[in-house]
């Protein structure tokens, strides 16, 4: 698996917080305002954040040849003395403004750029770096402070949204832990592992994943302020067969739609689990993020970016296997074994089957009284190997055919049990009773 996407964020929480705040305004104020309007309300929302900034700041730009500052460039935002930010309100986005932003870190002091356009159908988020230890040494040499972010950097033009640290699990999750991470073009990685509560069960996904802005709900009984079902009842469904359907929430973005029928959208997508592999694949929608990708097979990227989230439910149920000890019913010529039956527990979908072997030899063998040809031999109700006697609950007793279990001394039985197709749910087996007469 290529892990290269999953390293750690330079400037993780400063990252989360600025894509949080171009969310935000983005939410407030729609696409349809200049860029100074954008400009005054990204500043307004940075304060109300606790984030330091400075707009319009000359910051230098350095020859890497003679290693002297050779003019200045003013960007929109410095946050934190750390990012520059440009805003925009365009409805196409030129490629020379992205690649001017590149330059402008290839040739200063600083590392990461964000290029925000609040203008397109839906909210652009471009996220730059162009790390100092890339960069020409004379530069860097030139430097007058050299503070103690530059000593750590990361050598990738575009990395990941690394996980939010998780305020509490609610249960064990089954989702991979490799892979992981569903992608969004605007707030990055998806985790749906980190937090060790999302579930997959042949009804429904539980729990919260992260994300660059906060968590996402899968369900309300189970969200991040625990069950608030009373006041916003929703939940991802599974019908049983890994097909989606639903919303999920997250308080920066609003809701997150797994299906268009569910959506009442004409345009047609589904998040779907495959059944025996536990793969996920196709596209969730946000009206604030555009589109969700739960497999890099969904664009052909899986050569360049190897992701998907993969759970380890399927529709294919876990059967299980108990072979009994050895009973000797003290009868020298042996016993008719009449019937078998069980206690215990047997939810919805799971099933107790048995086979039965009997002999007149301890070890199993089937030439008495020497004892050394054959050995214990398990047969259903024909005789075979590939039947069972099933019965039909927990103290029902099931018919043992005497045709192969007569005037035995010995026997013991095999026991089968089966899952519910979703792995939900298993039989308990507390006794069997095997009822034989002489």
């Amino acid at each position: 698996m290529t892990t290269k996407h999953y390293q750690s964020l330079l400037y993780k929480e400063l990252s989360y917080q600025i894509q949080g705040a171009a969310i935000e305004v983005r939410k407030d104020f729609g696409s349809g305002h200049k860029e100074s309007i954008y400009q005054n309300a990204f500043a307004e929302e940075l304060r109300s954040r606790g984030i330091n900034f400075e707009r319009e700041k000359n910051i230098k730009i350095y020859s890497p040849k003679t290693k002297k500052v050779i003019g200045y460039y003013k960007p929109d935002f410095i946050i934190e003395g750390k990012v520059i930010i440009e805003l925009k309100d365009l409805e196409k986005i030129p490629k020379f403004l992205i690649d001017q932003l590149y330059d402008y870190l290839r040739n200063s002091e600083y590392e990461l750029g964000y290029f925000i356009n609040f203008s397109s159908p839906k909210l652009y988020i471009k996220r730059i770096i162009f790390t100092n230890d890339r960069k020409f040494s004379k530069l860097k040499n030139a430097l007058v402070v050299v503070s103690s972010f530059l000593l750590v950097v990361l050598s990738v033009l575009l990395v990941v949204l690394s996980v939010m640290v998780p305020q509490r699990a609610l249960a064990a999750t089954n989702i991979d832990s490799n892979y992981r991470y569903a992608w969004n073009d605007v707030i990055g990685w998806i985790d749906f592992y980190s937090t060790n509560n999302v579930n997959v069960t042949s009804t429904q996904l539980t729990g919260y994943a992260t994300s660059s802005v906060g968590y996402i709900a899968l369900d309300c009984a189970t969200s991040p302020n625990g069950n608030i079902c009373a006041t916003s009842n929703f939940k991802v469904s599974n019908d049983g067969n890994g097909n989606l359907s639903g919303w999920a929430w997250n308080d920066a973005i609003g809701w997150i739609s797994f299906d268009s029928a569910t959506a009442s959208s004409s345009y047609p997508y589904q998040v779907t689990i495959n059944p025996s592999t536990g793969e996920f694949s196709g596209w969730a929608w946000n009206d604030i993020i555009g589109w969700i990708s739960f497999n890099c097979s969904n664009t052909n990227s899986c050569g360049t970016s190897d992701y998907k989230v993969k759970t380890n439910w399927n529709t294919v149920p876990i059967t299980a296997t108990l072979i009994s000890s050895i009973f000797d019913t003290g009868v020298p010529n042996g016993v008719a074994l009449n019937t078998i039956m069980w206690q215990g527990n047997q939810p919805s979908g799971t099933s107790v089957k048995f086979q039965i072997a009997s002999s007149n030899c301890s070890n199993g063998a089937t030439n008495p009284p020497t004892c050394n040809i054959g050995s214990w031999t398990y047969r259903g109700p024909d005789g075979s190997s590939t039947t069972y006697y099933a019965p039909s609950g927990p103290g029902v007793p099931a018919q043992i055919n005497l045709q192969y279990h007569n005037n035995h001394r010995y026997f013991r039985y095999k026991i089968f049990l089966q899952s519910d197709s979703g792995r939900a749910q298993s039989p308990r087996v507390d006794d069997v009773i095997i009822n034989y007469s002489p």
